[in-house]
């Protein structure tokens, strides 16, 4: 799809959710810098860490995302994000992330996240999961759900 070689934004809402149509509009969309992803039907993005690790890659401009609905994304799919989207500002995304699970070593994942919500379990205490979203997330101003 060259025509959409140049489209910085995105918002699209699926009746039924295909993980290939993100990884599609991101390789298509080489400019893309913000993306808002929305399944009506059932709530439920069939998204898991190897359907959602080549999105990032290819869209390494991008600076807002969201994902509404849930997914089996992991904390390894947030890796993937940080890693690949270094100018990201905004992350809306549910999954089964367990955030202590990045550790607070090595680069911040998200050096200008400054806003977002994850939906993620909290197996750990407010301050591993403090101290981890302080080290991978040092701006963030936002709110974080949780999932018990």
């Amino acid at each position: 799809m060259p025509y959409l070689s140049n489209l910085q934004k995105f918002d699209l809402t699926l009746l039924d959710f295909d993980p290939d149509i993100v990884v599609l509009i991101a390789a298509s969309c080489q400019g893309l810098r913000h993306l808002i992803v929305t399944c009506e039907v059932d709530d439920y993005l069939r998204l898991n860490d190897a359907s959602f690790e080549p999105f990032p890659k290819s869209a390494p401009g991008l600076r807002y995302l969201r994902l509404n609905g849930i997914s089996t994304l992991t904390v390894q799919a947030l890796r993937t994000l940080g890693e690949d989207c270094r100018r990201l500002e905004s992350c809306w995304i549910f999954g089964d992330f367990n955030l202590a699970d990045l550790g607070t070593t090595g680069d911040p994942l998200f050096p200008v996240l400054n806003e977002g919500r994850l939906g993620a379990m909290m197996n750990h205490s407010g301050d591993a999961i403090g101290a981890v979203l302080r080290h991978h997330m040092p701006l963030v101003a936002g709110r974080w759900s949780r999932n018990l």
